[in-house]
């Protein structure tokens, strides 16, 4: 696939994506639904952008490299368990831990990074998701093990 296929197709895909979440967030509670409009509004008008790049520009013929499907899998894994894990650890404790190991694992483009770092980021990600969700958006989060 070129890069140009590859750009128009995750517009493509990220618009649509986008349209179902809007739709989806208009059913919110009006208090609620803040948050997931405006990213998936913000999705959308990213997704827009490539898409409009694309069609205007002429370049981008050559071959992209296929994706490690090892890695993909891995990623999936890590995703379904941490999406189990909201409800039974908590919000905070399970995107914690899923931030932590992706950022060892596909850190700094696949290479990984220390642990040391992968703690640091995780817990500073932890307390901008606690602000943002708690603090400014007030979105009632699953409670789970420590918070």
């Amino acid at each position: 696939m070129t890069h140009r296929k590859q750009d128009f197709l995750f517009g493509a895909i990220g618009m649509a994506a986008s349209l179902a979440a809007i739709w989806l967030s208009v059913q919110y509670p009006s208090d609620s639904a803040l948050f997931p409009l405006l990213s998936a509004s913000g999705i959308f008008i990213c997704s827009l952008a490539v898409l409009i790049m694309v069609i205007k520009s002429k370049e981008g013929s050559e071959k992209v490299e296929g994706i490690n499907l090892r890695s993909a899998a891995m990623f999936a894994a890590v995703l379904l368990l941490y999406v189990f894990f909201i409800e039974k650890a908590g919000f905070f404790t399970s995107s914690f831990f899923f931030v932590m190991v992706v950022s060892m694992v596909w850190g700094r483009f696949g290479k990984g990074v220390s642990l040391r770092f992968s703690l640091l980021f995780a817990a500073l990600f932890t307390v901008f998701l606690y602000i943002t969700f708690v603090k400014i958006f007030t979105v009632p989060l699953p409670k789970g093990l420590l918070f």
